[in-house]
C-alpha cells in the first residue's frame, strides 16, 4: 500500500482547522518548555526570565488599554502631553482645563 493511500490528519480537515489545530499545538509546546524552564534553569536565571515576563504582560495590559479606553490615566495623559508641548504649556492647559 503507498503512503498517498493513507490519507494524513492534517488533509482530511478543513484549512482553517487545521491551522488553528497547528497554532494550539504550537502554543500548548511553548507552555509545557515554559513549565520545565524552572527546572532546568539555575535561581538567577529563573528570576531574570519571571522578571521580563511579567514586564511583558505588563506592556500588553497597557497597550489593551490604550487601545479600548484611549487614554490609561492623568499621569499617563500629562506626561504625554509634556513631551509634546513641553512642561510649562502642559500646565497652563491642565490648569485651565481645571478653571484656575
Amino acid at each position: 500500500m503507498s503512503s498517498a493511500a493513507i490519507p494524513m490528519a492534517a488533509e482530511t480537515m478543513p484549512p482553517a482547522a487545521a491551522r488553528r489545530w497547528q497554532a494550539n499545538a504550537g502554543v500548548a509546546g511553548v507552555l509545557g518548555l515554559l513549565a520545565l524552564l524552572p527546572l532546568l534553569s539555575s535561581g538567577y536565571w529563573t528570576f531574570t526570565l519571571g522578571l521580563c515576563f511579567a514586564n511583558a504582560i505588563a506592556i500588553i495590559s497597557v497597550s489593551f488599554l490604550v487601545r479600548y479606553a484611549g487614554e490609561v490615566s492623568i499621569g499617563h495623559g500629562l506626561t504625554a502631553d509634556a513631551l509634546e508641548y513641553g512642561m510649562a504649556e502642559t500646565v497652563r492647559r491642565f490648569l485651565k482645563a481645571c478653571g484656575w
